[in-house]
């Protein structure tokens, strides 16, 4: 990341990370375009509060104990936990544990991103345990690493990563 302008949405709270960012701003009449991604080694203390965000995001717990609250309630989550919000959901994600903070999350937008969400069973910020992780894990470590392929291949190759994180957390 050296060089890069890390955009205002990032936690400060975040003690080590890997990300890929991508256009934060895509054309309105995109199908699918994956905005950034990331995963996070967080502080002590982190919290995020946010009356709506600009994209459709996932994010996915890897470690520690998680309160998360949504209009549709409020959750102790941990491990394995994954659930996503946007445009006009509020939410809070607070850190109950001092140690292991650790999560993955992907933002996107574009005109398909809500039917990918609802297909993997994901609309309406309601977290659900992810059955397997590991294939979330090793799809999210792609996804990120496509910050290292030129624009062209990053674009397409990330676009089809998030399309098979869905399916994957479909299951």
């Amino acid at each position: 990341m050296l060089g890069e302008q890390i955009p205002s949405f990032i936690s400060r709270r975040v003690m080590r990370g890997r990300y890929l960012f991508r256009d934060l701003d895509p054309p309105a009449q995109t199908d699918l375009a994956v905005t950034c991604a990331g995963w996070e080694d967080c502080a002590p203390g982190y919290e995020v509060v946010r009356d709506t965000f600009r994209y459709m995001a996932m994010e996915y717990i890897v470690g520690g104990t998680w309160e998360l609250e949504t209009p549709h309630g409020k959750w102790v989550v941990g491990p394995g936990t994954i659930f996503a919000y946007g445009p006009g959901i509020p939410y809070s994600l607070k850190a109950l544990s001092r140690e292991g903070l650790t999560k993955y999350f992907v933002d996107f937008t574009g005109s398909s991103a809500k039917r990918l969400l609802a297909r993997a069973g994901l609309k309406g910020a309601r977290p659900r345990r992810a059955v397997y992780g590991r294939w979330l894990h090793d799809l999210l470590d792609q996804l990120i690493e496509t910050s290292r392929l030129r624009p062209a291949a990053r674009r397409i190759i990330s676009n089809m990563i998030v399309v098979l994180l869905f399916e994957r957390a479909r299951e």
